[in-house]
């Protein structure tokens, strides 16, 4: 899922607010709500890996939570409707 975000950046000749293309790697849609998913091989992860999950979670009332499965050992709450989950717990 691909989403188009604008920026403020410097002007340009063309267009003063260039896109920006945000993904996250899966959504899961049950009737009327979703969950989106980013999935980190790495036991960390950075500020921009949450960049797709943050922008899909605050365009899209009806995403329950955005969850970033990776390969760390503890759940971390990442935010509003924004969750760090290990791999292994989510599989298990």
């Amino acid at each position: 899922m691909f989403l188009r975000t604008r920026r403020e950046a410097s002007a340009s000749p063309l267009n003063s607010y260039p896109i920006i293309f945000l993904e996250v790697d899966f959504i899961i849609e049950d009737g009327g709500k979703c969950i989106a998913m980013e999935v980190k091989a790495a036991a960390r992860w950075e500020k921009g890996d949450l960049s797709g999950l943050k922008a899909f979670v605050a365009s899209t009332p009806r995403c329950l939570a955005g969850i970033l499965a990776y390969n760390g050992a503890s759940p971390v709450r990442l935010g509003e409707r924004l969750w760090a989950i290990p791999l292994g717990l989510l599989l298990s």
